[in-house]
């Protein structure tokens, strides 16, 4: 099907050269470009992965910290960065 799309001058230049170092068509990146993107949009989101810090031996949150509640975690927190300076 054809479709006039207006795109930007140097968006397109470098469309128009990356076509002809791998050898298709104008067409062809923009095709695979909007299925890459599309696709992307079409898979559900991904929360972001952490790695598992926990300490050895250790017995969990402090007393009293509610770890479902992010105030209590900060809180704690910043108890122990007073209470290290105090000793400091």
């Amino acid at each position: 099907m054809k479709t006039t799309v207006e795109i930007n001058e140097s968006l397109l230049r470098r469309a128009k050269q990356r076509a002809a170092t791998d050898g298709t068509t104008l067409r062809g990146i923009i095709e695979q470009a909007l299925q890459r993107l599309l696709d992307e949009m079409d898979r559900p989101a991904r929360g972001i992965r952490l790695r598992d810090a926990r300490f050895r031996g250790g017995t969990g949150p402090a007393p009293g910290v509610d770890l479902s509640d992010w105030s209590s975690i900060r809180g704690s927190i910043e108890a122990q960065r007073w209470s290290s300076l105090d000793r400091g």
